[in-house]
């Protein structure tokens, strides 16, 4: 393996410490039940993931539990905190939850946020975009309802 030598230099094999192992056998299990998966039971994936209680890759272990769709609810909550993170993209806040959540999905790579301190920034940095969002759909259904009642009253005006 080319990069044998770059695991060797900090004490790591190229099946990265056996996650390899874990996720070919995840992916196994996740053809047998792709859009469901087999949901949280630590027993039944213990049993299947050499004793484990999770697959170190936070879209396997998703696809794993809640299948396809459990996974196409999470990136779409994920883009469309994105989507609003960038339309903030000047702030310092929205800077630092972005900072927060790409270290989140790199760290995600090789592990799941189950049993680590990550997942409390992960989900820190994803309420309080979802918090922007509920905020900003509040105010816009507050500029309709007053484009409405001054519509009204325009209306009753000229009755």
């Amino acid at each position: 393996n080319s990069l044998g030598w770059f695991f060797a230099l900090f004490g790591k094999s190229t099946n990265l410490s056996g996650r390899t192992y874990l996720w070919e056998r995840a992916i196994e299990y996740i053809i047998k039940s792709p859009v469901i998966g087999y949901g949280v039971n630590d027993e039944f994936t213990r049993e299947v993931i050499f004793n484990f209680v999770h697959v170190h890759n936070m879209l396997l272990d998703t696809l794993f539990k809640g299948g396809i769709l459990l996974l196409i609810s999470f990136i779409a909550l994920n883009l469309l905190v994105g989507v609003r993170l960038y339309r903030y993209k000047e702030s310092t806040a929205a800077k630092i939850i972005t900072m927060s959540l790409c270290a989140f999905w790199v760290l995600s790579l090789t592990d799941t946020t189950d049993y680590n301190m990550l997942f409390l920034l992960y989900a820190l940095a994803l309420s309080v975009a979802i918090c922007s969002i509920a905020v900003s759909m509040i105010l816009c259904i507050k500029d309709w309802m007053l484009l409405l009642v001054k519509l009204a009253i325009k209306l009753e005006a000229s009755i």
